[in-house]
């Protein structure tokens, strides 16, 4: 099983570290070998990332003191075996050591030797050099002062002050914690983080000493970022280098995400990035918005729910007819809907009356689920509305169909690894950059900032309206309440959350949405004026049935 900490492997559950050295180092120095592999003889991942994060530093201090020798014709002055050593001395105590780096039997210096720290005046670089003849002493000296005093050599063999890590050190350090803490599960937020934080690495400099970073750095940050905001940039716009407001923003607060990170590591003294955001006009902000109830009846009443020839076929799903009416009615998110599994539909005996109550059971037991935290964790009465337009029905129709309960329960859709099952219904809902959407093609009186994800947004003011309690809200539709850390759902009974979802009303007329319909108009491709043949023939077939 692959260990989830970057530079490590594992055998038997005992961690191995694999640093590859640079194609230009191990060309120079075939004797280091292409990689440094070494078991950390630990199976506790804690202590294993601790002994890389150690060793990967130093190994970095090692590259550019090698870089140093290469570029001044000095490579005579490297030693393999010693470097080897170095990074194993990184790893474990003078005891576990095969060759105690503190014994200096083997080479011959003088002890009173002093390290020179040259600057030059003009450019404030600085050199460091040693007397020693011997070139293994001379060697041994300069990267016990380096290693002691927290210091590294540039590319072009002047002196910097590391004092710590670096900014892409620290990236490093903070990824794993969010995929260790479970905050970044999901496969979509993990890609999207990674991507984002990439780029505030390269605004903050990766190779810049986290330690040696202040406020005016990260106000710097902003200020590129805001200099990169389009106010009139919408979301399914082409990437031309310019960002949404909120893009920004969320590049901003990971930007002081990582500095709060790296001050609870210990390694700043201050959060110098504390109160910092990234505040844009109103004017200048792309939030997804509700739709207003005309929204709704125009999406209610579009091609879809209404079979109107399409002008040119299309193959259809069944998750396009129930995803929007799934949406409008527990305020889920598109991949939860998307990703359901036949038994995920689940019913129990109420406490108040002789009913049973069905329910959505939204998680992420299984390897193709996911959920965005937490508190999406939960179960979502089926509302009386999906009810009455026959989804029960539905649902049973899928169990006399699939061979295993464990088979999602809308057919015919692709796994996709970075955005799960939703993706598909997304883009034909949504659109994309070249192409309009459904949700185009109904008409709305305003597109701007709206999406499938409107529909959470949507319940959310609904039940906010009719007088819910934001807990309540939180508790049916998965949100986190802000105003505590518990888990939302939990103390909630089957009844009280049943009592909340139908409270969703949105006063609309959907007598003529019918399941039935949607698959003749499925059949035929959504043109049932066209493809009258293949009705004919699905018609007769049911018929015969």
């Amino acid at each position: 099983m692959a260990a989830r900490i970057p530079h490590s492997y594992r055998r038997n559950g005992m961690y191995y570290i694999r640093l590859k050295w640079p194609s230009k180092i191990f060309q120079a120095v075939p004797g280091l070998g292409q990689q440094f592999n070494h078991s950390l003889k630990t199976h506790d991942q804690d202590r294993a990332r601790l002994l890389i994060y150690h060793c990967a530093y130093q190994f970095r201090q090692l590259i550019n003191f090698i870089d140093t020798c290469l570029d001044l014709d000095k490579i005579e002055d490297i030693k393999p075996d010693f470097i080897i050593e170095t990074l194993k001395s990184t790893i474990f105590s003078e005891k576990e050591t095969k060759q105690d780096m503190s014994d200096t039997s083997d080479f011959d210096f003088d002890l009173e030797n002093k390290i020179h720290i040259d600057i030059d005046p003009s450019t404030g670089t600085q050199r460091i050099h040693s007397d020693l003849e011997d070139s293994d002493a001379n060697q041994f000296e300069i990267i016990e002062f380096m290693r002691k005093a927290g210091m590294g050599f540039t590319a072009g063999g002047g002196l910097v002050e590391t004092s710590g890590p670096t900014v892409a050190d620290v990236a490093t350090m903070f990824i794993q914690e969010k995929l260790t803490s479970g905050n970044w599960g999901h496969a979509k937020t993990r890609s999207q983080g990674t991507t984002r934080l990439k780029f505030v690495v390269e605004l903050l400099g990766a190779k810049t000493v986290f330690a040696k970073l202040g406020r005016k750095d990260i106000i710097s940050v902003r200020e590129k970022l805001r200099a990169m905001i389009d106010p009139q940039r919408e979301r399914r716009s082409k990437r031309d280098g310019t960002l949404s407001a909120d893009t920004a923003r969320s590049y901003f607060q990971l930007c002081t995400a990582l500095v709060k990170f790296a001050y609870d590591e210990d390694i700043i003294q201050t959060n110098f990035a504390a109160d910092l955001s990234l505040n844009v006009s109103k004017g200048a902000t792309d939030s997804y918005r509700p739709f207003e109830p005309e929204d709704l009846r125009k999406l209610l009443n579009g091609s879809v729910y209404r079979s109107i020839e399409l002008p040119r076929q299309r193959t259809l799903v069944d998750s396009y007819f129930w995803a929007p009416l799934l949406a409008m009615y527990t305020g889920g998110r598109i991949n939860e809907l998307c990703q359901l599994h036949i038994r995920d539909i689940k019913c129990e005996q109420s406490q108040q009356t002789d009913d049973v109550i069905w329910y959505f059971n939204i998680t992420d037991d299984e390897l193709d689920q996911s959920t965005k935290n937490e508190t999406s964790k939960r179960q979502v009465p089926i509302h009386n509305q999906l009810i009455e337009l026959g989804f029960l029905d539905y649902v049973e129709m899928r169990r006399q169909a699939a061979t295993s309960e464990a088979e999602t329960l809308f057919p015919a859709m692709k796994y996709c690894k970075n955005n799960g099952w939703g993706r598909e219904t997304g883009r034909w809902f949504n659109g994309e950059t070249a192409s309009p959407g459904y949700l185009d093609s109904v008409g709305l009186a305003s597109r701007k900032n709206k999406t499938f994800h409107s529909f959470r947004h949507t319940a959310a003011r609904t039940l906010r309206n009719k007088g819910v309690e934001e807990s309540d809200i939180a508790a049916a539709i998965g949100h986190e309440h802000k105003t505590t850390t518990r888990r939302y759902g939990a103390g909630y009974t089957l009844d009280r959350l049943q009592q909340i979802v139908n409270t969703l009303d949105y006063n609309l007329d959907l007598s003529h949405i019918s399941f039935e319909e949607f698959e003749r108009y499925k059949v035929c491709k959504g043109r049932p004026e066209k493809n009258k043949h293949l009705l004919y023939s699905f018609d007769k077939k049911r018929k015969v049935t």
